[in-house]
């Protein structure tokens, strides 16, 4: 995926975010703290409403890690619970996934009902990776 051309004060936002949490890594904070600090600031860095992150634990099952909302964290936890959802097939392809519909017919019905219980109205799942390994999805 190509890195999207950023004007000046979208790219010292992306770099200050950057540097903040990295921050707070070698600072010792909670990883969930780490996460869910991520998933917020991906709100004001993006055009999303909402943003949840899913890793994989030490068995390879996804869990979820942080989410910037009570809505987010909910799906989240659905597509874990319901094996369904866009991060779900993104962690498994590595793929960039996109539903811009959310409809009935769509290949995660259950997700795309909740979702627009919810509010939502689309869904991107990014993939998350470390070295060449999916590691999880955001």
């Amino acid at each position: 995926m190509p890195i999207p051309n950023l004007d000046g004060a979208e790219a010292v936002r992306l770099a200050s975010t950057l540097i903040e949490i990295t921050s707070s890594v070698t600072h010792g904070a909670e990883t969930i703290d780490i996460f869910t600090d991520l998933a917020q600031r991906c709100v004001g860095l993006l055009p999303v409403s909402a943003a949840g992150i899913l890793l994989r634990d030490a068995s390879g099952r996804l869990q979820v890690i942080g989410a910037s909302n009570p809505s987010a964290h909910l799906l989240d936890l659905f597509q874990v619970q319901n094996d369904e959802g866009p991060c779900l097939e993104c962690s498994r392809t590595g793929d960039p996934i996109s539903d811009e519909s959310l409809s009935e017919d769509g290949p995660w019905p259950g997700f795309a009902e909740r979702a627009r219980e919810r509010g939502f109205s689309a869904t991107y799942a990014l993939p998350l990776r470390s070295r060449e390994l999916t590691v999880g999805a955001l």
